[in-house]
């Protein structure tokens, strides 16, 4: 197997994970159309990224969105992990419409992150 299969398999196996949440969550919305659902935790994926949109959930059921509400701190400080001096933000806190207004401050603690491309 090349370096080009394995990245192929990684993202297929990737997705298919995120699929089975997003399909969890769904659940919970078809159970009761208000939920207050939090999913959060390391994803190892950007905010752009296919793994964390599925989990998100997609346009056609906007009530069933999450929101990912790290997106509130301030793009300068919406890091969880440096590599080559570059700051990526790859923990995330998606939570149910019906919990977005409850949110009264969100921080990400991060002051004493490393470089790991130095560890």
């Amino acid at each position: 197997m090349d370096v080009g299969d394995a990245v192929v398999r990684a993202l297929l196996f990737r997705v298919t994970q995120a699929k089975h949440l997003r399909e969890l969550v769904d659940e919970l919305f078809v159970k009761d159309q208000y939920a207050q659902v939090i999913v959060l935790g390391d994803f190892n994926a950007t905010e752009k990224t296919e793994v964390v949109k599925i989990v998100c959930g997609g346009s056609s059921f906007p009530d069933t969105q999450l929101e990912n509400i790290c997106e509130q701190v301030p793009e300068v400080k919406r890091y969880s992990y440096i590599w080559s001096e570059e700051k990526r933000l790859i923990d995330h806190v998606l939570i149910s419409k019906s919990l977005v207004g409850q949110v009264a401050h969100i921080e990400i603690l991060n002051a004493s992150l490393r470089d790991q491309s130095e560890v």
